[in-house]
């Protein structure tokens, strides 16, 4: 397990989406240390090369992120989740109960009989697939909002990022993924901010649709001309949303 400081300020813990390196929120953490939160990305056990754990599971992951997430956040620290990242980012603040914690295109089904249909389309179609290529379009969604104006660089990252990536780990968290369910949405008691790409799709919408209604302290923003990944496409308006949620006054 690894992390990645990507700014400097009020403390923030990143868990990034399936296969997607720390570098890919680099211009992300700039704009968050523009606002005074300093993003601190976690390279999961089997991600960007780290040795994976000997059985990848959700409790394993949860019991190795721990600590570490704990002793960063301190007391007034937030936790952002990104897509497959958003999952795991749910299921430990339940656990750890941090001050805030915000799900970014979060992975999570709807309704959890649809759960191992869903984990088997993804691990077919994400995880199975060719991993010297980066597609930009999902199962059910888009990964960017505008492809040809997408960084080459960024997709150069991801694609690394794949190759160096333990596939055991990656399908057994694909796989083992309907066993979360139902998630432990009233164990979530700080207040969560829900971050949707407006051309994401149906798919992650109808998730956080339903966080919406069942997490105790939701509140939801739309951000426009951006798709799954949302970073390096509305990065600004995804920073400003974040800092302006999480700031003093907001509680006040």
């Amino acid at each position: 397990m690894r992390l990645t400081r990507l700014g400097e300020g009020r403390p923030a813990v990143l868990i990034p989406g399936n296969e997607l390196p720390a570098a890919f929120y680099a211009s992300f953490g700039k704009q968050l240390e523009a606002r005074g939160i300093g993003l601190h990305a976690l390279t999961l056990p089997g991600y960007e090369g780290t040795p994976p754990l000997a059985e990848p599971s959700w409790a394993g992951m949860v019991e190795a992120a721990t600590p570490v997430v704990r002793d960063t956040l301190g007391d007034d620290g937030v936790l952002i989740g990104h897509s497959l990242g958003g999952l795991l980012g749910l299921v430990l603040a339940a656990e750890i109960s941090p001050k805030r914690l915000a799900l970014m295109e979060p992975a999570i089904i709807p309704w959890g009989f649809l759960a191992s249909i869903s984990a088997w389309i993804y691990q077919r179609s994400a995880v199975d697939d060719d991993h010297s290529e980066v597609k930009l379009q999902g199962p059910g969604f888009l990964r960017v909002a505008n492809a040809e104006a997408y960084p080459q660089a960024m997709i150069e990252a991801v694609r690394h990022s794949r190759m160096s990536t333990d596939l055991g780990t990656a399908r057994g968290l694909v796989q083992s993924s309907p066993a979360l369910y139902p998630l432990p949405y009233a164990a979530v008691r700080c207040p969560t901010l829900l971050v949707r790409g407006e051309a994401s799709g149906p798919y992650i919408a109808a998730g956080i649709w339903r966080l919406n209604r069942l997490l105790p302290d939701a509140t939801r923003v739309d951000i426009p001309d951006a798709g799954h990944w949302l970073m390096n496409e509305a990065d600004a308006p995804i920073a400003e949303a974040i800092a302006a949620w999480a700031s003093p006054s907001a509680t006040a």
